[in-house]
């Protein structure tokens, strides 16, 4: 029987052991904590918005909104009603525009103007919005367990606290498969740093009056914090992030959990009355001079997938099954040569057998 190694275990190596816990390959997953998704997935609001995006065609198009599709037969990420977008007016034809090529996706946008979001959002302050039904927050440790559990039921061997080493990662790709999934951790396997952290700070908030069962998004002119995202967590609980703060930098930084929560008290005054009940920091791995996701051959037998920045969640499931189409047959019907970075191979190459 075929070995395939998978090195991490936050929302990506979860979800990659989960797919391939469908084969007949024998399957280690290794994590250096003592649980999945302790790191980047832990400080992620999982808010997943590819139907709202500006931009309506190409691969990366394709990738989001097949990933999203992966959701819908999920009921843990089915626990918010929507995304809605704060924006400005855009005009007649580009809204047609955008409403026609969504429908031809398949999914659905909807324009609403002061009046319907009076109507529907009176708590929110704002001139016009987009929103998407399809769009959501899902909660990715609550998801990262999930597939971890679906997969263990099928075979899948998970090793807590177990740190690895490039020589061992050299010594399976003699006969075995590789999968480095691993965020800011593929640096130790690289003769130079590839990734970079970003840091990210949330808020999380107690604001029982404040009825809002979606997500809002909206665009600030904070270079902290260019976009933020209000998230319904239920019982009048809502996170409220996420900062974008690079290198150098020190976190916490006790300032921006204020400038957060003054920026969504602009749009939504109710949160005046909120009381915050925590704050909490994490580092996004970000690649460096090269896109996000990164998806390749490291050397063969030996593939990387990581680097997703601020789609770990979103692309979590199309990821999987992009790695689980290459360990099997050395080629993906989708669209994935585009994500691999210079110092990796697009070479398709079926992982050998023994």
């Amino acid at each position: 029987m075929a070995v395939v190694h998978v090195v991490g275990c936050g929302i990506i190596g979860a979800a990659v052991a989960e797919f391939l816990s469908h084969t007949d390959f024998e399957i280690h997953v290794y994590e250096q904590n003592s649980a999945p998704a302790l790191g980047a997935t832990a400080a992620a609001l999982g808010v997943i918005m590819p139907v709202s995006s500006g931009k309506l065609v190409g691969d990366v198009v394709t990738l989001r909104l097949e990933s999203l599709r992966y959701y819908d037969a999920l009921p843990m990420a089915n626990e918010t009603a929507g995304v809605l977008t704060l924006c400005d007016r855009p005009s007649d034809t580009k809204m047609e525009q955008r409403r026609q090529q969504r429908a031809a996706q398949g999914f659905v946008l909807e324009y609403w103007d002061e009046e319907r979001l009076r109507d529907i959002c009176p708590q929110i302050v704002a001139n016009f919005g987009v929103y998407s039904p399809a769009d959501r927050a899902v909660d990715g440790v609550k998801l990262a367990h999930h597939w971890v559990g679906e997969a263990t039921t099928r075979g899948v061997q998970f090793h807590w606290q177990t740190e690895i080493a490039l020589e061992a990662v050299q010594g399976w790709a003699q006969s075995d498969q590789v999968v480095l999934t691993n965020g800011l951790g593929l640096n130790h396997f690289l003769p130079v740093p590839r990734v970079q952290p970003v840091g990210g700070q949330a808020v999380r908030l107690h604001c029982p009056d404040l009825a809002i069962a979606m997500v809002v998004h909206w665009l600030t002119n904070d270079p902290i914090m260019p976009d933020l995202n209000l998230v319904p967590r239920g019982n009048g609980v809502f996170d409220l992030g996420a900062t974008v703060e690079f290198p150098p930098y020190v976190l916490p930084q006790l300032l921006h959990p204020k400038r957060l929560l003054a920026s969504a008290q602009r749009i939504c005054p109710q949160l005046h009355d909120a009381r915050i009940l925590s704050t909490w920091t994490g580092d996004r791995p970000r690649p460096l001079q090269a896109r996000s996701p990164m998806i390749g051959f490291l050397q063969p037998n030996v593939l990387v997938a990581t680097g997703h920045y601020r789609n770990g969640i979103l692309m979590a499931p199309i990821t999987a099954a992009i790695i689980r189409d290459l360990i099997i047959a050395g080629h993906s019907s989708y669209p994935w040569q585009f994500l691999c970075p210079d110092f990796l191979s697009p070479q398709t190459q079926k992982f050998k057998r023994t």
